[in-house]
């Protein structure tokens, strides 16, 4: 499984038009997992990988 930092730099490549900075994909990143959670009724408090 890649790093977070690893995950983040592959996606902002992908979506290079979309994202001026790596912070920025990575802060979307962060906010999808939120709206994720929330839509599967899963508490925001669980962590992110198990």
């Amino acid at each position: 499984m890649p790093t977070e930092n690893n995950y983040v730099r592959k996606f902002f490549n992908e979506n290079r038009d979309k994202f001026e900075t790596k912070r920025q994909a990575s802060k979307y990143l962060n906010h999808y997992g939120k709206v994720w959670k929330e839509e599967h009724n899963i508490p925001l408090t669980d962590p992110k990988r198990r």
